[in-house]
């Protein structure tokens, strides 16, 4: 049996549950594999991306691994003869489906995030990490070449020099020093992440659906330009937002404005 392309095996590798109506945590779900990432795995991830840019109720998504242990330990590398080397379709590409999904996504990293679960990680807007989290890139160790964004983004996060290290050694980087280079947003407890990042996606569900949509596009677009560039870019944004702003919105901004000012004088 198969479902948009994906044997119904591989979907059982892939959680999706909702918490709330506008919330979606999607769970890869190999523990007893480090939550690696097979060929059907990983068309999977890209799939259920994919999909969920239809639906009319999500504001938020929540991406995960199963377990304590591995958010993924990136490609299984038993099946990698059928992953390295061929194109893949846009389609199917999850860090490309992640990247340009039109809502934020938040990355709860539980365990190791290795290689191309690092790349997966990184292509989240938001990572929030458990003490247990531990980052690596093996990518030269094993002479795999990165094709999903690491070698351009750890360099532009973290520094060169401090991405060049990760890159060249291979060495595992625990939580909180990835915290302190900016790779993570910050670092909490195994039992309280994803508590923690269904309470963020829950709040980021009640900002106004097409600011939240269009900042995020905004932010995105901004950073693979030039500063002055990307400043142009910001302010053709806003005159075009406001060009679709219906009165209704605006009267609800007001009234939102006005009741903030009320409670500050209380």
């Amino acid at each position: 049996a198969e479902y948009m392309g994906v044997k119904k095996k591989e979907m059982e590798f892939l959680k999706k549950e909702r918490p709330t109506k506008a919330v979606v945590v999607i769970t890869i779900n190999r523990p007893d594999a480090l939550n690696s990432l097979t060929p059907e795995l990983i068309k999977a991830i890209g799939k259920t991306f994919n999909e969920l840019r239809n639906d009319p109720d999500v504001r938020a998504v929540i991406l995960t691994g199963a377990g304590q242990k591995a958010f993924s330990a990136g490609v299984d590398l038993t099946t990698a003869g059928n992953v390295f080397g061929k194109e893949q379709s846009r389609e199917d590409d999850p860090r490309d489906a992640i990247e340009n999904f039109p809502w934020p996504v938040i990355c709860a990293v539980n365990g190791f995030a290795i290689t191309g679960g690092f790349e997966l990680a990184l292509a989240c807007d938001i990572l929030i990490a458990s003490s247990n989290a531990k980052f690596a890139d093996t990518h030269a160790k094993f002479g795999i070449a990165p094709s999903w964004g690491l070698s351009q983004k750890l360099t532009r996060i973290a520094g060169p020099s401090r991405a060049k290290e990760m890159h060249f050694s291979a060495r595992f980087v625990d939580a909180h020093e990835a915290e302190r280079w900016g790779i993570v947003n910050r670092v909490v407890a195994p039992d309280q992440l994803l508590p923690h990042c269904i309470e963020l996606a829950t709040q980021i569900s009640t900002m106004i659906p097409d600011m939240l949509k269009g900042y995020k596009r905004t932010v995105d677009n901004g950073y693979k330009k030039a500063f002055g560039d990307a400043c142009d870019m910001e302010i053709d944004d806003a005159y075009k937002y406001y060009k679709t702003m219906t009165p209704e919105l605006f009267a609800k901004m007001q009234n939102f404005i006005k009741s903030r000012g009320q409670k500050a004088k209380l």
